[in-house]
């Protein structure tokens, strides 16, 4: 276990939402259901709930709004990342649509300095400092998209969570942190491109409009933002030279799969110790995740035996993507293991010969490729299109690169369910932006793709750089996040009518 200097764990979670509510333990225990003891052993962390179920019944008996039991049952399963997982320098987040009210929680590693932490999203960064010895800081929004990705780098290395909901000052109090509005602190850098300006065409002119009404949502001063979105502009993208190293079995403490030609399948990058740390630090059991893992893919299930093999040798489950399905799960952002989805010999390819990696539906975060070329030290450029965005970069032989998988895929099981209730049901009308967009990479000719889930520590990121392929995805990009930010901005309640 990591020794951190930040005194939050679970069971003070609990003990500063009560405190919020007002009401007394025995209270809390008696509308819940169960003994005093039993209630006050969860909050001095002596004993772990049953279930994630048995906290969201807490917070329901505490009264909180629907947006106060997300931000607790958040923070109740995300305050022992810090003794479950190990440290990183970077970490990233892309939150699901409908995404309301959400939060980045960072703390520090245990030194008696403070620290500083630079948060990204898209053209907005911001350097904030978190005070040593404390509950961390955490950055809220009322509302966020699932692309670009927040990116949390740490000036060393600390433990950045993510969650939803809103979380009360006096539970922030109560709990030594520091709580930032993000609304307060973007837009305070010079941009990194030439602004728009809405004369230069329909397109920039529609943009602009989009961005000034949803910035108006929130109050956030159109100064602020308008001088960024010169990173919406098209422009032919620059291959840059990569320094990467081929993908292989690393130096880690997990288990590796490989196939009949030496070719890794999949490596588990945690020890068996820390996976068991990290589901239990999610308070889910080993048939909690058996179940959940198995509904991502029932014609490959995954069961508890499996899973107790894994926290005792580190042996990776013999079923489809079984790492990939578990990180989803722990919600460890791709750093619980690596697993292949295609390789070299039978990567999918469209009829005018790019590559267009199927990766699985349920499947957010890290994506790795790596490329194969006629003979070992050739070069080439790699042009990747991905929905609205377009990237170039020049690669070698085996290099590998990585980048985000934004969105979520439909879930087999529900579009199933809708086409058997509307079997002679039209199609809807094709929308401007695919939500669910596909990859494409075009190689030089003759040059071959393997690709896969998971975070890849000798991996080039290539997550950065990214363009529209043209105005008009430009300005669908645009107009559909402002159509998502809308449904979650603030309104003005509804006044009762005279009959």
């Amino acid at each position: 276990m990591n020794q951190t200097s930040s005194t939050v764990t679970p069971g003070r979670v609990l003990q500063a939402w009560r405190a919020y509510s007002g009401l007394s333990g025995a209270e809390v225990a008696r509308r819940i259901g169960v003994e005093p003891a039993a209630l006050s052993q969860w909050e001095h962390d002596k004993r772990t709930p049953s279930s994630p179920y048995a906290v969201t019944a807490m917070a329901k008996a505490l009264g909180l709004s629907v947006d106060e039991i997300a931000a607790m049952e958040g923070m109740w399963r995300t305050a022992a990342s810090v003794t479950a997982l190990p440290a990183h320098a970077t970490w990233f987040h892309n939150f699901k649509l409908p995404t309301g009210s959400v939060w980045a929680w960072m703390r520090n590693q245990p030194r008696n300095v403070d620290q500083r932490v630079v948060l990204e999203f898209g053209p907005f960064n911001k350097t904030f400092t978190i005070p040593a010895n404390s509950g961390g800081l955490l950055v809220h929004s009322p509302t966020s998209l699932p692309n670009p990705p927040l990116t949390v780098t740490f000036d060393g290395e600390g433990w950045a969570d993510f969650g939803r909901g809103v979380i009360p000052e006096t539970v922030a109090t109560e709990l030594g942190f520091t709580m930032v509005a993000a609304r307060d602190v973007i837009g305070g850098h010079a941009p990194m491109f030439q602004p728009l300006a809405s004369d230069e065409g329909p397109e920039p002119h529609s943009m602009l409009a989009g961005i000034r009404r949803a910035a108006s949502w929130f109050n956030v001063t159109w100064s602020q933002v308008s001088a960024h979105f010169g990173v919406m502009r098209p422009v032919v993208p620059t291959a840059r030279a990569l320094e990467s190293e081929t993908l292989a079995t690393t130096r880690r403490p997990g288990n590796a799969v490989t196939d009949a030609e030496g070719q890794l399948v999949s490596q588990l990058m945690m020890t068996p110790e820390q996976v068991r740390a990290i589901r239990d630090a999610r308070g889910l059991s080993r048939s909690d995740v058996a179940d959940k893992a198995s509904e991502y893919d029932p014609n490959s299930p995954i069961s508890t035996r499996m899973l107790e093999t894994l926290e005792a040798s580190g042996r990776v489950p013999n079923a489809a993507h079984a790492l990939a399905r578990l990180d989803m799960i722990y919600e460890t952002d791709g750093r619980l293991g690596i697993d292949r989805v295609e390789d070299f010999q039978n990567a999918t390819r469209t009829s005018d010969g790019r590559f267009s990696p199927n990766f699985p539906w349920y499947w957010q975060g890290h994506v790795w490729l790596q490329v194969q070329a006629p003979q070992p030290h050739d070069a080439g450029v790699m042009e990747l299109v991905w929905g609205p965005w377009r990237r170039h970069v020049r690669v070698r032989s085996f290099d590998v690169v990585t980048t985000r998988k934004a969105m979520l895929g439909p879930d087999p099981k529900i579009e199933d369910s809708e086409s058997s209730v509307r079997p002679n049901s039209k199609p809807s009308r094709k929308k401007p932006l695919d939500h669910n967009p596909k990859l494409f990479v075009r190689l030089p000719h003759g040059w071959n793709l393997s690709a896969g889930m998971g975070a890849v520590p000798t991996a080039l990121d290539i997550n950065v750089g990214w363009r529209p392929v043209n105005l008009r995805a430009a300005l669908a990009l645009v107009l559909e996040s402002v159509k998502a930010i809308e449904l979650t901005r603030p309104r003005e309640p509804e006044r009762p009518t005279d009959n």
